[in-house]
């Protein structure tokens, strides 16, 4: 019981660490990614951890039958769509090396066989570390939207259902960090995260630093999940000497 130990649902929904108290956190976790088994590399620094924006894209044209609609009578909501899903994918390497766009669900209606699709949903998940480049992507994403509907002759519209703001690791800490790496005979290699952290939300309020594990085949959240214990030790050193430095006087 939670009284058991002087603790009660009211203390511990209101508990809360001064802020000031913390100089900073650090986060070490498996990449999720390919990049360092790539270069064959123990670990690497984090520049920054990326901020989401998730848009709902709409695209309505016409149902008709798949057999006796002609090609020049068809509003085909789906092809729209597919011309979208291919242009949308090339957009993130034309604004920023960090940025990247994915669309992960679709729904079609009425989805049938013989049906020409009326309508089509899908969702756009875009991401960078900066939000200026990432906001210019979202702002490219629905310029080709309607590009794309006006070419197909359907209509289209898009709601914005969540977006959250990126958090970069400042460069003086990503500099210590590398005189970490060098410290201990790691070549010093950076990436960003995609994936959101719990120093995303940490590093609101306070300075971050991170640290990725090498991660085998990039897999997550799954039993195949591995990275390797010497990997694991090296990062472990690395962290262990940049704690040690930034209390060197």
């Amino acid at each position: 019981m939670l009284e058991d130990v002087d603790l009660s649902v009211e203390s511990y929904a209101s508990a809360k660490r001064n802020p000031g108290d913390i100089e900073m956190f650090i986060e070490v976790h498996i990449e999720q990614g390919k990049r360092l088994e790539k270069k064959r590399l123990p670990c690497g620094i984090v520049t920054g951890i990326a901020g989401l924006c998730w848009l709902e894209i709409t695209f309505e044209g016409e149902a008709g039958h798949a057999g006796n609609t002609q090609k020049e009578d068809r509003q085909d909501a789906l092809v729209a769509a597919s011309e979208f899903i291919v242009e949308a994918n090339k957009l993130p390497t034309t604004i920023s090396e960090s940025a990247v766009a994915t669309i992960g669900r679709q729904l079609v209606e009425p989805n049938g066989v013989n049906v020409i699709p009326g309508q089509v949903t899908l969702y756009v998940d875009i991401r960078d570390i900066d939000s200026q480049t990432r906001d210019q992507l979202v702002d490219e994403t629905i310029h080709i939207t309607r590009r794309i509907a006006e070419e197909h002759q359907v209509n289209w519209q898009y709601h914005e259902k969540s977006r959250v703001t990126p958090v970069p690791v400042d460069e003086s800490i990503q500099e210590k960090l590398k005189k970490s790496f060098q410290a201990n005979n790691i070549e010093p290699f950076s990436l960003p995260s995609g994936a959101a952290h719990d120093a995303m939300i940490i590093g609101t309020e306070l300075p971050i630093a991170m640290l990725f594990v090498q991660s085998k085949d990039g897999v997550s959240h799954n039993p195949s999940e591995w990275s390797a214990l010497n990997d694991g030790l090296q990062t472990v050193h690395v962290l262990k000497t940049f704690i040690e430095d930034l209390y060197t006087f």
